[in-house]
C-alpha cells in the first residue's frame, strides 16, 4: 500500500490531510477529521476493497461505534467531491461489503511558498517537542471521549449546534379543556414557523417533544438527551376572548436565560398568528440567526383568518400523528372541515393530501383510488403557498406512488430546501431510497429525520427497520425494545417484533406479538397478512383461513392478492393461478410485476413469468451481461427459472450464477416486505433443486434451517421439490423441521394468554 499523508491529487481535487480540506479551481472545502481519515485510508489502499470493519477499526480503533458514523462519513466525502453514490466516479459502496476509491490518488506537486517567505530548517526544542507530544495526546483522548460519549448517547443524534431548539409543550394555563387545541396548536405552528427557517440547524418536532409534557427533568438532561442547545418554555391562558402567551428561551448548558416576553391581545387570528410570528423572530434574533428577505416574508403571511378553521386542522393533525387507520380517517374529516371553513388554508390542504397518502399502508385502500384527490389537495396547497416544503414532501410521496422516482426524488430535495427542518421531507425520503435499495444514502436521510425527531415512534421504528436491512438484527431488536419503553401503546412496534421472530424462526412468538398489534391497530393491513401467514406456517390451517377470509371481507382490494398464499397452501394451485392472472390486470408497477412474476414460478407457471419479464426486463433474456440488485433477485431466479424450462439452458445457468453471486451480500432473513427486498429466505435451495444439484441444495436447506428459516417451510412439500423426496437426507431436514412446528405450535396454545412482557 501507499500511504497519502502528504497532499495528494484525487480527480480534479487536491486533498491535503493535514489540512482536513480539499481544493479546487481556488475553491476550498473542509473536511472532518474522522472523514478525511477514511479518505487516506481509502486512498492507501489503491482501489482495493475495504470492509466497513477494517475502516471502523483503523479510523476509530477500540471504540464502541456504530456503522452510522463511517456511512456519515461516506456521505460527507460524496457531497464533498459532487460524487453521485449511483454513479460513482470517487467512491464506490460493494452492497454489505465495503467501500474502495475508484479515482486513482497521485503525488501532488509541492505548491510553491510565497514570495519573500524562506524555510528554516532549524531543529525544534526539546521543551517544543514534549510540548506538542503532549497536545497531540491530550487532544487524541479528548477526541475519542467526545466521539465516544456521542455515539452512546445516540448514533444518529449530532452534537449541539448553537442554533438547535427544541419548543417542549406549552402549558394551558385556564384548565379548560376546550382551550387545549390553541395551546397545542401554537406549539406545533411555532415548529412549523422555526423548521422553515435556513439559519436555525435543528428544530426538534413535536412527536419528541411531546414526551416531555408536565416533565420534571431539569433543562441540562432534556438538552443533552434531544441534542439541543436552546429551550423554549411556554404558557398560554385564555380568559373570554383575551388571551396571554408567556414564552422564555433558556440555554441547555447553563440555565441562563437568553430571552422571555409576554403577550396580552384579544384572541383573534390576526393576533394568534402574528404572536408566533412575533415569537419566532424574538428567538432568531437571540440565537443570533438571521432571517432572509423571503423568510421574512413569509413570517408576514397569516395561515387562515378563521379561528374555527384552525381548530379543525390542529384537531386533524393531533389525529393523523397517531397512524392508525381510524385515526386518520378521522383526521381526514377534521381537514374537510378546516378547508370548507377557509378555502385559503394551505396547510389545511396538506393535511387532507397526506391522509389520503397514509391509507394504502394503514387501511388497505388501493392507491389508485387516492392519487386524484390527494393530487387535487396538493394542488390547493401550491396555489395557495408555492413555496410550502409540507406541500412538496406531499407531492414527492404522490410520485413515488406513481413509481416516478426521479420527480419524487426531485420534489423531496426542493421540499428540504424550503423547509429544512422538517422531519418529515427527511422522513419520506428515506423510504424513496430505502425501497430503491440506496441504502447508504437512505440512512443518511433517516438519520437527519431521527436528528430532528429523536423520540418518533415511527422514526424509531424505521430505525429497527434499516438494521434490519442491513443484517443488524439485535441492534433492530434493541431499538424496537426502546421504542415500546416510551410507546407501548405504538402498534407497529409488535409488528416489527413479530417480524424478527419470524427472522429467528421463533414463529409461536412472533404470533402473540402480531396478535397483540391487530389489537392495537385492526386495520393494519401488512400486519393482518403477517398473522394470517404464521397460522400457516404453525399448521394451523382452521385459523389462518378463518384470518385470510376476515381479512378478505373488510378489506377485499388489499387482501386480493394474499388470498393466492392460502389457495396454495390448500394445494389449490390452478386457484391461486388465476388469482395472479387476474391481479397482472390489475398492477402496473414494474416493481410490483416482478413479484408477481415469482409468483408464477412459485406456483408453477414459468410461462406466464417470462410474459411479464420479457416485457418489463427484456434484457434478462437476451445475451448480454446483467447487474442484478437485490430488490431484482426474485424476477431473475424467476426469469432463469423460465428459461430452464424452455431448454435455454446456458443463459439460465448464468442468471442462476449471478443470482448466487448476488445471494453473498444479501442475508437469508426475511423476503419481499415494505416493497423491497430484504432477504433471500431459501432462494438458493430453489435454484440448486432447479439444477438437480442435490447434494447443493441439502446443504443449503441444513444452513436455512440452522439459522432460523421457517417462514414458509410448508413449500418443501409441493411439486417443485418432488424430485428430492426420495433423498434421506432431504427427508431429515423436512422431518426436523415439522417437529419444530409442532413444539412451537402446542407451546403458543400453552402460553397464548400470558403477557408478553
Amino acid at each position: 500500500m501507499a500511504s497519502w499523508h502528504a497532499d495528494f491529487v484525487l480527480g480534479d481535487w487536491r486533498v491535503s490531510p493535514k489540512l482536513n480540506r480539499i481544493t479546487k479551481d481556488g475553491r476550498t472545502v473542509s473536511i472532518k477529521h474522522k472523514s478525511m481519515a477514511v479518505l487516506v485510508f481509502l486512498a492507501d489502499a489503491e482501489g482495493e476493497v475495504l470492509t466497513r470493519d477494517e475502516i471502523l477499526d483503523r479510523v476509530w480503533p477500540g471504540m464502541e461505534v456504530t456503522d452510522d458514523v463511517l456511512t456519515q462519513a461516506i456521505h460527507e466525502l460524496r457531497n464533498a467531491f459532487d460524487d453521485d453514490a449511483r454513479h460513482p466516479r470517487i467512491f464506490e459502496t460493494i452492497p454489505r461489503v465495503g467501500f474502495r476509491l475508484i479515482a486513482p490518488a497521485t503525488v501532488a506537486e509541492q505548491e510553491p511558498l510565497p514570495s519573500g517567505f524562506a524555510v528554516s530548517v532549524a531543529q525544534p526544542s526539546r521543551r517544543y517537542l514534549l510540548g506538542a507530544f503532549a497536545a497531540i495526546v491530550i487532544g487524541a483522548i479528548l477526541w475519542t471521549v467526545i466521539d465516544r460519549q456521542s455515539v452512546e448517547r445516540n448514533p444518529v443524534i449530532t452534537a449541539q449546534d448553537s442554533t438547535s431548539i427544541a419548543v417542549l409543550p406549552f402549558v394551558n394555563r385556564s384548565n379548560i379543556a376546550e382551550d387545549a387545541f390553541f395551546v397545542e396548536g401554537m406549539h406545533d405552528d411555532l415548529l412549523t414557523l422555526l423548521s422553515r427557517l435556513s439559519s436555525i440547524e435543528k428544530v426538534i418536532s413535536r412527536t419528541s417533544t411531546e414526551q416531555y409534557r408536565d416533565t420534571t427533568k431539569p433543562i441540562p438532561q432534556i438538552g443533552q438527551e434531544l441534542g439541543v442547545a436552546s429551550i423554549l418554555e411556554g404558557a398560554v391562558q385564555r380568559s373570554g376572548n383575551q388571551i396571554r402567551i408567556n414564552v422564555q428561551l433558556i440555554d441547555t448548558e447553563t440555565e441562563q436565560i437568553l430571552w422571555a416576553d409576554s403577550y396580552d391581545r384579544d384572541l383573534t387570528a390576526e393576533n394568534l398568528f402574528a404572536i408566533q410570528s412575533e415569537i419566532t423572530r424574538e428567538i432568531v434574533a437571540a440565537l443570533h440567526g438571521v432571517l432572509s428577505e423571503q423568510e421574512n416574508e413569509a413570517l408576514q403571511v397569516m395561515p387562515t383568518n378563521s379561528l374555527d378553521a384552525y381548530a379543525e386542522f390542529v384537531l386533524g393533525r393531533h389525529e393523523l400523528a397517531k397512524r392508525s387507520g381510524e385515526a386518520i380517517l378521522r383526521a381526514k374529516t377534521h381537514f374537510e372541515k378546516a378547508i370548507e371553513l377557509d378555502a385559503d388554508y394551505a396547510l389545511a390542504y396538506v393535511g387532507l393530501a397526506d391522509a389520503y397518502i397514509l391509507q394504502p399502508e394503514y387501511l388497505g385502500t388501493k392507491i389508485e383510488s387516492i392519487l386524484a384527490p390527494a393530487q387535487t389537495a396538493i394542488n390547493g396547497a401550491l396555489s395557495i403557498d408555492p413555496l410550502s416544503g409540507e406541500a412538496h414532501t406531499s407531492l414527492a410521496g404522490l410520485r413515488q406512488f406513481q413509481n416516478q422516482p426521479e420527480e419524487s426524488e426531485r420534489y423531496y430535495l426542493k421540499a428540504i430546501e424550503l423547509s429544512p427542518g422538517y422531519a418529515t421531507a427527511y422522513h419520506w425520503y428515506y423510504t424513496m431510497l430505502r425501497i430503491s435499495d440506496r441504502y447508504e444514502e437512505a440512512l443518511v436521510q433517516l438519520a437527519r429525520a431521527v436528528d430532528l425527531d429523536p423520540l418518533s415512534p415511527i422514526l424509531t421504528d424505521n430505525l429497527a427497520l434499516m438494521y434490519r436491512i442491513l443484517g443488524r438484527h439485535q441492534d433492530a431488536k434493541s431499538t424496537v425494545i426502546d421504542g415500546l419503553e416510551r410507546n407501548p401503546d405504538f402498534p407497529v412496534f409488535y409488528t416489527n417484533m413479530a417480524l424478527l421472530l419470524i427472522d429467528e424462526g421463533r414463529l409461536g412468538e412472533a404470533l402473540k406479538w402480531a396478535q397483540a398489534a391487530s389489537k392495537l391497530n385492526p386495520s393494519f393491513v401488512e400486519n393482518i397478512t403477517i398473522e394470517c401467514s404464521l397460522y400457516l406456517d404453525l399448521g394451523d390451517d382452521q385459523s389462518g383461513e378463518s384470518c385470510y377470509e376476515a381479512f378478505n371481507n373488510a378489506y377485499p382490494e388489499a387482501a386480493f392478492g394474499y388470498m393466492s398464499w392460502l389457495h396454495y397452501y390448500q394445494s389449490q394451485f390452478e386457484v391461486a393461478l388465476e388469482v395472479v392472472r387476474q391481479m397482472t390486470q390489475r398492477v402496473h408497477a414494474p416493481s410490483e410485476l416482478r413479484k408477481l412474476a415469482w409468483l408464477y414460478v412459485a406456483f408453477g407457471d414459468s410461462s406466464g413469468a417470462r410474459s411479464i419479464l420479457e416485457e418489463i426486463d427484456p434484457n434478462l433474456f437476451g445475451d448480454g451481461d446483467v447487474v442484478i440488485t437485490t430488490s431484482e433477485i426474485y424476477s431473475t431466479v424467476a426469469a432463469a427459472y423460465s428459461l430452464h424450462v424452455d431448454d435455454e439452458t446456458d443463459r439460465a445457468d448464468y442468471l442462476f450464477d449471478q443470482a448466487l453471486d448476488a445471494m453473498q451480500s444479501m442475508h437469508r432473513f426475511g423476503g419481499y416486505g415494505h416493497g423491497s427486498v430484504y432477504g433471500y429466505g431459501v432462494l438458493d435451495v430453489f435454484i440448486h433443486v432447479t439444477r438437480g444439484d442435490e447434494p447443493l441444495a441439502i446443504l443449503a436447506l441444513r444452513d436455512a434451517v440452522e439459522m432460523g428459516w421457517r417462514s414458509g417451510w410448508w413449500e418443501l412439500r409441493f411439486p417443485h421439490y418432488a424430485a428430492m423426496q426420495d433423498n434421506p437426507e432431504w427427508l431429515g431436514l423436512v422431518a426436523e423441521i415439522e417437529a419444530d412446528i409442532r413444539q412451537q405450535r402446542q407451546w403458543f396454545e400453552e402460553h397464548k394468554d400470558d403477557p408478553l412482557f
